[in-house]
């Protein structure tokens, strides 16, 4: 009986002989297949197909003892009602630890960005610190010649006074005239002293000025270094989140390259096996005949050897037993050796990963 679409919600109908000949599991399906907003009844069947294969070859691989399998192997029976297929369960662990080491890295450049702050503030206060101590030394050398010069004019001027009264108390013209010679040269070396104490007063306002001149110059330079080498972490964490980008652009466009192909390979044998009205069975045979092909890549159609494909690789993609699996490959050599050849992309489509 043909499929028919319920106008309503666009999704295919479930036939009604299978309401009748499995009338407790077809409104488990349907409950399924309107959660998970499968649209078409076959693709709705091939995933019930599908978790029945993976339970039963779960159960081969445990002993015949579902209790013992892990977490991560029961994912596709506890993702169904959800509406997640095997593969996209399957899939879930290694997509939840990617995106743990995504936040990982994040958090890795979140710290060292905290870090590189960190040292930028440390570095700016050593900056700070370093023109404080200029300033007070700067402070101390121009004071220190200030007593100096003081010192010097104040030993000058009780000189001078020293000689004056010695020149008035002078008896005679002889004393008054030796006191003036003894004034004068205490005058003169006053002078001499004073000069002295002015020319080191200059030296040391020119070495404070010099030294702040250096230590300005010195942290220009510092800060200059430190802005350069800022800059430049920040332009390589640039070029690499740009090449990160890329780099993904590149892998979501491949992806969604073989995606597209391969839905289009899909449609097109789905398309050629309804056109020629192929019954389940023979469908199935051609899908061993293509992952035959697969596993034997350049290898003739005549020449293609049976057991290149395990039972076991048959009865896991296709969910059958392993007597109806061994009937399938027998069928698919034959169309191999016969009327069937498998285009390139259709072989894409049934790829083997596993040989006896």
């Amino acid at each position: 009986m043909p499929l028919t679409l319920d106008e309503r919600t666009g999704t295919d109908r479930i036939p009604l002989h299978r309401w009748i000949l499995s009338p407790v599991r077809t409104p488990r399906l349907y409950r399924r297949m309107r959660l998970a907003a499968v649209r078409s009844y076959q693709d709705m069947v091939d995933r019930e197909q599908a978790l029945e294969g993976y339970r039963v070859w779960l159960t081969q691989e445990l002993g015949g003892d579902l209790s013992n399998a892990t977490e991560e192997q029961m994912l596709p029976m506890t993702m169904a009602p959800r509406g997640y297929t095997v593969e996209q369960a399957l899939a879930l662990p290694a997509q939840w630890r990617a995106e743990a080491d995504q936040r990982a890295e994040e958090e890795a450049e979140r710290q060292a960005e905290s870090e590189r702050q960190e040292a930028e503030r440390k570095a700016l206060a050593e900056a700070q610190e370093a023109e404080r101590k200029a300033d007070r030394a700067i402070r101390e050398a121009e004071t220190a010649a200030r007593v100096k010069v003081a010192e010097a004019r104040a030993a000058a001027a009780g000189a001078t006074a020293q000689a004056e009264a010695e020149e008035a108390a002078a008896d005679g013209q002889g004393r008054a005239e030796a006191a003036r010679v003894r004034a004068e040269s205490v005058r003169t070396q006053a002078e001499r002293q004073a000069a002295i104490v002015t020319e080191a007063e200059e030296k040391a306002r020119a070495a404070a000025a010099r030294l702040e001149a250096e230590d300005k110059a010195t942290k220009a330079e510092r800060l200059t270094a430190e802005r350069q080498r800022l800059e430049a972490a920040r332009a390589a964490d640039a070029r690499r989140a740009q090449e990160e980008q890329a780099t993904a652009e590149l892998f979501a466009a491949d992806a969604a390259q073989r995606r597209a192909a391969r839905a289009e390979a899909e449609a097109q044998a789905e398309a050629a096996e309804d056109f020629m009205r192929l019954s389940p069975r023979q469908r199935n045979a051609r899908r061993v005949a293509r992952m035959l092909l697969a596993a034997q890549p350049g290898t003739p159609a005549a020449t293609i050897a049976h057991d290149a494909v395990s039972l076991k690789d048959i009865q896991d993609r296709l969910g059958v037993s392993q007597t109806i699996a061994g009937e399938l490959r027998h069928e698919a050599v034959d169309l191999l050796q016969t009327v069937y050849t498998p285009t390139p992309a259709e072989t894409s489509l049934d790829p083997v990963t596993a040989q006896d």
